[in-house]
Parts: structure tokens; C-alpha cells; sequence
């Protein structure tokens, strides 16, 4: 059964499983769809996919391979809900930074 973090689980658009395949398959305008979808504080109604130049991720010093991994590890602990319930916007807005850095270098 998942977890009441885990909104749309069985959507085949919106579904968080399909966060990891977004970004090994550089689809980031669907990562960010999924973690609007899943709540992300920081994907508002004013955010603009291609707005994303003018945010400051502080990832800049990593590589690219890093942010990868980094994302899938983010991604692996928002799915098995580690941290509980007040963790989940920590995790889905460490995803977003991600998947801005790694679109702006795309």
C-alpha cells in the first residue's frame, strides 16, 4: 500500500516512480510536472519552466554524474517516506534544485 505522502502513485503522468526515468531521459518539464503534482513548495503558479536560469541552486560546483546520483538517492528516500511526514518537502525541494541545475546545464 503506499503512502499517503505518495499522491498519484498509479497515474501513468504524474506517478513520483516516474521521477528517476525523467531525469535519466532529461525530460525535466515532466519532473517538474510530477513534483508540482506531489507538492513542492517551490513550483508555484508563477513558475515558468523556462525561468529557470534565474535560480540559484547552490549545486554549481558539482558534476553532472554527482547531481544524477544525487537525485536518485533524493528520489529512492522521498519514495520510502525516510524522515516522515516533515521530510517530504525537504526531499521533494532538494529534487527540484536538482533538476533545475541539471536543466540549466542541459
Amino acid at each position: 500500500m503506499a503512502s499517503r505522502h505518495l499522491k498519484n502513485i498509479d497515474d501513468e503522468e504524474y506517478s513520483p516512480l516516474l521521477l528517476a526515468a525523467c531525469i535519466t531521459s532529461k525530460d525535466y518539464r515532466d519532473a517538474f510536472k510530477i513534483l508540482r503534482e506531489q507538492g513542492c513548495e517551490l513550483i508555484t503558479n508563477r513558475f515558468y519552466y523556462d525561468d529557470t536560469k534565474e535560480i540559484c541552486t547552490g549545486l554549481e560546483k558539482h558534476g553532472t554524474k554527482d547531481l544524477n546520483l544525487m537525485a536518485y538517492i533524493a528520489i529512492g528516500e522521498y519514495l520510502a517516506n525516510v524522515g516522515g511526514g516533515s521530510g517530504m518537502s525537504t526531499y521533494l525541494n532538494e529534487i527540484f534544485h536538482i533538476v533545475v541545475e541539471l536543466k540549466n546545464r542541459s
